[in-house]
């Protein structure tokens, strides 16, 4: 009996068979643990792909509810800066110091989010601005900022929405 259980004592066909079955079991092996780690890359691939995929969405959802504040601010400024041409009595003076209230809260809102003004406004950056028209001046070197439409806005380091800006170009 105790014959039986030895290796040695199989016959030489068995043995073979023996070892081509553990040859294919260790090839199958092999074959589903590359399997399940090309699988768990796959998740960890996805996993990162749907985090930056959030992190983008996320983004672009706030700079378009950020975009409709800046609307609401350009209105604000538009209307603070008509205000102060005009001569205005004591109770428009009070509405005046109001609004400017208002639009500071804004201003301070919009910060909160890291949202800031762009402050560059000497030459044209394409990055910072857009160019809305282009005048030929003498008085200003080609490239200069001569005057600003809207307001750009960035949000960290990036533009959250150009200046629009008018240009002067060389006068021929």
């Amino acid at each position: 009996m105790e014959e039986k259980n030895r290796p040695e004592s199989m016959d030489e066909k068995t043995t073979t068979v023996l070892e081509e079955n553990l040859a294919t079991c260790q090839q199958e092996l092999a074959e589903w643990k590359d399997k399940c780690l090309r699988t768990a890359a796959d998740l960890q691939n996805y996993i990162r792909r749907t985090e930056k995929d959030r992190e983008r969405w996320t983004e672009q959802i706030t700079a378009e509810i950020l975009l409709s504040f800046l609307v609401l601010a350009d209105d604000i400024d538009r209307a603070l800066e008509e205000a102060e041409k005009k001569e205005s009595s004591a109770q428009d003076r009070s509405w005046l110091d109001g609004f400017t209230l208002i639009q500071k809260k804004l201003y301070n809102s919009l910060e909160q989010f890291g949202v800031k003004p762009i402050i560059h406004y000497t030459i044209f950056d394409p990055e910072l601005h857009e160019a809305i028209a282009q005048v030929p001046s003498t008085a200003h070197e080609a490239g200069a900022i001569i005057d600003i439409h809207k307001k750009g806005f960035m949000i960290g380091d990036r533009v959250l929405r150009p200046a629009q800006v008018t240009v002067a170009v060389e006068s021929n």
